[in-house]
């Protein structure tokens, strides 16, 4: 149509200067900033697109479907650019001497976009009344047929697990609470020729670690589904989660084993230690030198009695402070007997020494999560009303809230109601995450998550040869922090859920050197 036109009004048509906007909004106007219309009235304001130039359009609902003042005033800055716009359904000319002489033209271009206005309007309308009528059927039926890969829709429109893909999905989490790396699990579907689970271009060729990383984090396997609505603030989009739905799906895991998940990933994540080999120090991370605070390492000191012991690691390192030169750790090479101590401890876990209580510790987390939300909650207030003053016109981006405020540069400016959105949006998403963190705590913390590790580190030790990996885990797990003395000849094991720390001593025979 553009090249017809163009050779019965001898014009020269620059296909270089094509634009297209698949898939942008001419109803929410992202088109007119984001996409290919943004672009032309950049060469409009750069000079690359000069007045008497043409701009070839099929109809003005491709100009724009916004509200009909707004896409008005859209055609209007073309046209006052000296840009002749042209629809090519009906062959109308709009230019800015048509839109201020002709009366007429001028009814019909605000007809179309009213029109088109209206038909996205309502397009969307009974879009958004689909989804939500959806979502309310959502216990009689699934709202989408998009699920994760251990469940299918029998003929019965329910859903139902895969039982053999349940099973591997059972498999990765009791692994993962064993001790087992992501990347390992991996390596073993592919190992046994286990299948990726996934459809068309979604179907990985292997098994990979970021895709058993997301089972281990979807709580889907617990039956649960939060559902999501499209959100728009003028341009932009976002997915804003609803209430989550208990009991959607077929329960796979339960609760107290994803906790468990939950919680090693996240000290994973903060940092702990990441094992390269065998380890062979079930402390590991764990005691500090009671005199610098290093961590105590393993030691093996005489090759002829192969005895091995734990000493502090910056009196092991000879390390020095970089301006007195003196060393780090004053106490000197203080060392303990390693077997004494690891089989002290052993034999306490064996006879019960480690013990799950309700206590102070959960009553603090819930403490902290209630302050944390109700700083969250004061922020959110605060965005409320400078959006709604931004909304009514009473305030704009740069208008001042406080006056002369003094930069970490040394500058003195006004603080403005954009500068404040900026720091509440920060001490939102700052409160979110602690939120999240703090709930991770307060599942580990519950008797039922704790009974379970202490269990797990009984199972640990009960074999001759102890798994000192697991041991190290749970550890990490259950405790804050831990001190070895080798003056009283105890260790101190402060625990997470308890109030009272496990003291246990080592026996009475030489252990120092």
């Amino acid at each position: 149509m553009a090249t017809n036109y163009a050779e019965r009004h001898g014009l020269i048509l620059d296909e270089a200067l094509t634009f297209q906007d698949l898939g942008m909004s001419a109803y929410r106007g992202s088109h007119a900033i984001t996409g290919g219309l943004s672009r032309f009235l950049e060469a409009i304001e750069s000079g690359f697109v000069r007045p008497g130039d043409f701009l070839l359009i099929e109809n003005l609902d491709r100009l724009s479907r916004q509200s009909v003042g707004d896409a008005y005033s859209l055609l209007k800055s073309i046209c006052d650019k000296g840009v002749t716009v042209v629809t090519l359904q009906d062959d109308k000319q709009y230019t800015k001497e048509i839109l201020n002489t002709d009366f007429a033209a001028l009814l019909i271009a605000l007809s179309y976009f009213s029109r088109g206005h209206d038909e996205s309007l309502t397009k969307s309308k009974r879009l958004s009344a689909a989804w939500k009528n959806k979502r309310s059927n959502i216990g009689v039926k699934p709202l989408t047929g998009k699920l994760p890969g251990w469940l299918c829709i029998n003929d019965e429109k329910q859903i139902e697990a895969i039982s053999d893909r349940a099973e591997v999905v059972r498999q990765i989490f009791s692994q993962y609470v064993e001790g087992v790396s992501p990347r390992t699990i991996a390596n073993a579907l592919n190992e046994a020729n286990v299948e990726p689970w996934g459809l068309g271009k979604q179907k990985a060729e292997k098994w990979n670690t970021s895709y058993i990383q997301k089972v281990l984090d979807n709580e889907a396997v617990l039956g649960k589904f939060t559902p999501h609505k499209m959100e728009h603030e003028g341009i932009k989009k976002r997915r804003v989660p609803l209430d989550t739905i208990n009991n959607y799906f077929p329960v796979i895991i339960d609760a107290a084993t994803f906790s468990r998940v939950q919680e090693v990933r996240t000290r994973n994540k903060l940092g702990r230690r990441k094992a390269t080999g065998v380890l062979t120090n079930a402390f590991s991370m764990l005691f500090r030198c009671r005199t610098c605070g290093s961590y105590l390492v393993r030691v093996n000191k005489s090759s002829k009695t192969n005895w091995q012991y734990l000493v502090c690691g910056a009196a092991k390192a000879g390390y020095r402070d970089q301006e007195s030169g003196f060393r780090l750790c004053p106490g000197g090479y203080d060392a303990v007997r390693y077997e004494k101590v690891e089989q002290a401890f052993v034999d306490a876990v064996r006879g019960g020494r480690f013990v799950s209580e309700a206590g102070a510790a959960l009553a603090r987390v819930e403490a902290a999560i209630a302050e944390k939300r109700e700083l969250r909650d004061g922020n959110l207030k605060q965005l409320t009303n400078l959006t709604a003053g931004i909304m009514d016109g009473t305030l704009k981006g740069d208008t001042p809230l406080m006056r002369d405020v003094p930069r970490p540069d040394g500058t003195v400016e006004h603080w403005t109601v954009r500068e404040q959105i900026e720091l509440l949006e920060g001490g939102v998403r700052g409160a979110e995450s602690a939120i999240e963190r703090l709930e991770v705590d307060r599942e580990a913390l519950k008797p039922r998550a704790v009974d379970m590790k202490i269990e797990e580190l009984k199972r640990a030790v009960a074999r001759p040869e102890i798994d000192r990996q697991k041991v190290n885990i749970l550890l990490q797990a259950l405790c804050e922090g831990a001190e070895l003395n080798s003056v009283t000849k105890e260790m101190t094991f402060r625990l997470r859920h308890s109030e009272t720390p496990v003291v246990i001593a080592w026996g009475l025979g030489p252990d120092l050197m």
